[in-house]
């Protein structure tokens, strides 16, 4: 989605520029990003969509965390991802696992137990790690 516009009375308006910012609403089935611009009102404005860029395929997977408090990748490799991707950790888990980034632990990651999952809106699989509590917990995920 990097190279699309908001285009605003014919002229375009790129994402992340002076005064635009970009946020993300999770509908419960659907994601859209919204993007507004600062002191411009919008609320007589027609707006059309002109496409949605939809993912080319699945990314499945597990990671393992063999030895507790190890943050291990999703992804050994940079692995891109266009709508994100949603982790979930294995109902055999006996204790907590841990979302984040590389620097994931007990203390600074998003918990999961037993059964719970998380939807990351991310780009890159490599990018989102797991740790947990206890050797052996696991996280199954599904991108795209």
């Amino acid at each position: 989605m990097a190279d699309e516009y908001l285009k605003i009375s014919g002229t375009e308006v790129a994402p992340g520029s002076t005064g635009v910012h970009q946020k993300y609403k999770d509908t419960g089935s659907s994601h859209a990003q919204v993007v507004y611009v600062e002191g411009l009102d919008l609320s007589d404005a027609e707006i059309t969509i002109a496409g949605v860029a939809l993912p080319g395929a699945l990314l499945n997977g597990r990671a393992t965390v063999a030895s507790a408090e190890t943050a291990v990748p999703l992804a050994d490799e940079s692995t891109p991802l266009t709508s994100g991707v949603r982790v979930k950790a294995l109902a055999g888990n006996t204790g907590t696992v841990y979302i984040g980034d590389e620097d994931v632990a007990a203390a600074t990651g998003y918990p999961l137990a037993a059964g719970e999952e998380v939807f990351v809106e991310i780009n890159d699989l490599a990018a989102v790690y797991v740790d947990a509590a206890e050797d052996g917990a696991a996280v199954a995920y599904l991108g795209s």
